[in-house]
């Protein structure tokens, strides 16, 4: 994928005050490179990859409050660096299966992405910072 947001923010009340046109513009263009990869994937035969992406494609929720590339919060930042369901969250219940190593579901009702299908890397604020 080769998706940047056009900006990233830096809290997620600064994410959700981006303007809607900017978010659905980029929101498109990533799921249109998520289905471009997919095609890719099943043309070389490669049914995990071409699943992971039919995910992003048609599955999941995007949403601006998820960390870059997949939203527009900036991973970057201070105490928050690389955090993310991957990193022990206990909240995310992985998927059973061959998508248990990368997807699963957020159980976190502090999260917005609460009870959506997840990438890991998708992740929240909720589980790293204790006032989300």
């Amino acid at each position: 994928m080769r998706s940047r947001p056009p900006m990233t923010c830096r809290t997620a009340e600064d994410c959700l005050a981006v303007d809607r046109e900017v978010w659905q513009q980029y929101a498109r263009t990533f799921r249109d490179e998520a289905r471009s990869e997919m095609e890719a994937a099943v043309a070389r035969g490669d049914g995990d990859t071409a699943t992971h992406w039919r995910l992003f494609a048609e599955v999941v929720e995007l949403d601006p409050r998820d960390w870059s590339p997949y939203g527009l919060l900036d991973r970057e930042q201070g105490d928050t660096f690389g955090a993310d369901c991957s990193v022990g969250c206990t909240f995310y219940v992985p998927l059973i299966g061959d998508l248990a190593a990368d997807w699963g579901v957020c159980t976190n009702p502090l999260s917005h992405r609460a009870g959506r299908l997840t990438f890991e890397h998708q992740a929240c604020l909720a589980c790293v910072l204790p006032n989300y």
